[in-house]
């Protein structure tokens, strides 16, 4: 049994991003949760992200795959320094936090070296 990366992280963007359609105000309350200007707005840009990014690698419409994946490595890339700030709280919530960090960036690199 192998284990692709790209597979599993375009399917956890399709999920979300679907998950987002339907339950816009779960998500909106997670984006008030993270202290964002705007949640609605940022909301509905990280909804619309994840459901380009995802199409765009599942369909390669115009061989833009590298874009897709590009857009979905930058988004789990910057939800580490808006979502997940670490560095700001004290123990256990800091390293709950940097877990969450760590697979992010783990995820992302290993996307990236899969390409």
């Amino acid at each position: 049994m192998t284990f692709d990366v790209r597979e599993n992280e375009r399917k956890m963007s399709v999920y979300a991003g679907v998950f987002g359609l339907f339950n816009s105000a779960a998500v909106v309350a997670e984006m008030k949760g993270a202290n964002l200007s705007s949640p609605r707005l940022c909301a509905a840009t990280m909804i619309a992200t994840q459901l380009v990014g995802s199409f765009l690698v599942i369909t390669n419409v115009a061989g833009l795959t590298w874009l897709g994946a590009g857009i979905l490595g930058v988004f789990t890339l910057l939800c580490i320094p808006y979502g997940h700030p670490f560095w700001r709280f004290g123990e256990p919530k800091r390293s709950e936090e940097l877990y969450i960090a760590l697979e992010h960036v783990a995820l992302t690199g290993a996307a990236v070296a899969s390409h």
